[in-house]
């Protein structure tokens, strides 16, 4: 078993031929064992790679943090270069079968408004195939009090944009993923 989580080497990616988002991006990030923050600072492809437990990739719009994640999680293919994911290479054809390794959160709110917290945490549960009830109640238990959100009972809808966030970092924590991927998790 490789002691890396994820393996980017040598990516490249554009939407159009003659502009590059990605170009010759390699990271390699080690399988976690603490919070240890590292920074990779990420501009128009280029990366400092800083060996660490949890990363950031900061930079300015459009420069492919985005594409990237789009590309780990085998929504895209890259054009150039390769991923890997928990020793398994991210192809267009198998990212499904990394569905339920990848914890992911979006960087636009993916909750059903009419549903409350509760409902919301075991929708999300089932989607990632918990069906423990036990279990993802002592989750969402535990969730509530770390995320600050009081009442399990409060319809989405009702809740402020920030907690709408902490809901979904939440939900995307409930099956406990090997790799956690935030797009835009500070946004409102």
């Amino acid at each position: 078993m490789s002691d890396l989580a994820v393996v980017i080497d040598s990516v490249g990616f554009g939407y159009t031929k003659n502009h590059p988002v990605l170009k010759d991006v390699s990271i390699h990030v080690p399988r976690g064992n603490g919070l240890i923050l590292k920074i990779i600072f990420f501009q128009k492809g280029n990366v400092c790679s800083i060996v660490g437990a949890v990363y950031c990739l900061l930079g300015s719009n459009g420069c492919g943090k985005t594409t990237l994640l789009n590309i780990l999680l085998g929504r895209i293919q890259p054009q150039q270069g390769s991923i890997q994911v928990l020793g398994t290479k991210v192809e267009a054809n198998n990212g499904h079968q990394l569905n339920h390794l990848i914890g992911y959160m979006p960087q636009h709110i993916a909750l059903i408004p009419g549903m409350d917290i509760e409902e919301t945490f075991f929708y999300f549960a089932r989607v990632n195939h918990v069906r423990d009830r036990g279990f993802v109640l002592k989750r969402i238990q535990s969730y509530l009090h770390m995320l600050g959100l009081t009442n399990a009972k409060q319809f989405v809808w009702q809740l402020s944009g920030g907690q709408k966030r902490l809901l979904s970092l939440g939900v995307t924590l409930i099956y406990e993923p090997a790799v956690l991927l935030l797009d835009e998790p500070t946004v409102s």
